[in-house]
């Protein structure tokens, strides 16, 4: 598995949110911002609302802070395609000499961590409106290839890693609905993007343009 901390973010998240619920005073306006980095294809920055945020007013804060950032973030384009490609292409050569395929519906009955990691770079190539007419290593390279010439996409909301499964197992809508929370934002960025750029998602605000 060249993976292996993938898994462990729903378990981070469950000890940063029971670690602040801990906290039995009265909270005011208190809201959960979850930051993890990641290796995936998409916007360099994906906002999750964790299935208590609407998703309309999601896309309009991504779509503003996207223009805002458009020009600084395409510096890095070249070099952000080329570390999603190399991963992308371990992953999936990984997969296909275990599995013996990429197709996730074979994958369904075989392996869904497999299956999962398919299905999130092929949300990457959706995103940039490629999508592959047969599972194999040769189909997802030309999709790679024909991406190469593309803009990277700055933000996009609740896309790739929407937080909406990690909300229901932390119960956020029940805490918000009881008073112990206002709101919760996840935020998704490039593991590229926050060594190269760390003050990127500090420059944008993302909370004050969620919860003014």
């Amino acid at each position: 598995m060249p993976y292996p901390k993938l898994e462990i973010d729903a378990w981070t998240a469950g000890v940063a949110a029971l670690c602040a619920f801990k906290d039995k005073r009265k909270p005011l306006g208190r809201v959960i911002i979850s930051i993890h980095g990641n290796g995936y294809l998409g916007a360099v920055i994906d906002l999750g609302g964790f299935g208590i945020v609407d998703s309309r007013r999601l896309q309009r804060v991504a779509n503003k802070l996207g223009n805002k950032c458009w020009e600084r973030i395409q510096q890095l384009a070249s070099e952000y395609k080329r570390d999603f490609f190399e991963r992308a292409r371990r992953r999936l050569k990984h997969i296909q000499r275990t599995r013996g395929t990429l197709d996730p519906a074979k994958l369904q009955a075989i392996s869904m961590s497999d299956k999962y990691d398919v299905n999130n770079i092929l949300k990457g190539l959706k995103l940039y409106g490629r999508k592959p007419k047969k599972y194999t290593l040769g189909e997802f390279d030309s999709l790679m290839a024909e991406i190469d010439k593309s803009k990277i996409l700055p933000l996009s909301a609740n896309h790739i890693f929407p937080g909406e499964k990690i909300g229901k197992l932390l119960r956020l809508k029940e805490k918000k609905e009881s008073g112990l929370l206002d709101s919760a934002v996840q935020i998704e960025c490039s593991k590229l993007y926050l060594r190269e750029e760390p003050d990127l998602i500090a420059i944008l605000d993302i909370r004050n343009e969620l919860f003014p």
